[in-house]
């Protein structure tokens, strides 16, 4: 469980999310095919910290690895679903801020 807002907006969750958007779906199996160095570069970071941080992610049931493709598990693909659509709902209600000064304006 997060334990504040900047936890949930980390990287361990941006690395989530960036995986949940490029999944894709071959022969009725849902994975992501990016390399950890794809990944580190859209996250603006290096290939040694996603390796951290996906080690993180599986060691918390998040992330299963199958022939260096990376499969959300049930719990993470919820997870990252519902901040989506919480996004969405703060997007429309205050713009375009940054994520942080959105959520912290609608729980006031």
């Amino acid at each position: 469980m997060c334990k504040n807002i900047n936890e949930l907006f980390s990287d361990s969750y941006r690395v989530l999310e960036i995986i949940y958007k490029n999944q894709v779906t071959v022969g009725g199996k849902t994975y992501c095919p990016l390399s950890q160095e794809d990944i580190a570069t859209e996250l603006g970071t290096t290939r040694i910290t996603v390796n951290g941080i996906i080690k993180k992610l599986k060691s918390n049931n998040l992330l299963e690895t199958e022939f260096r493709k990376y499969i959300l598990t049930e719990t993470a693909l919820k997870f990252v679903e519902k901040i989506e659509e919480f996004e969405e709902a703060i997007s429309f209600e205050f713009g375009k801020e940054d994520k942080i000064d959105r959520f912290n304006r609608w729980k006031n």
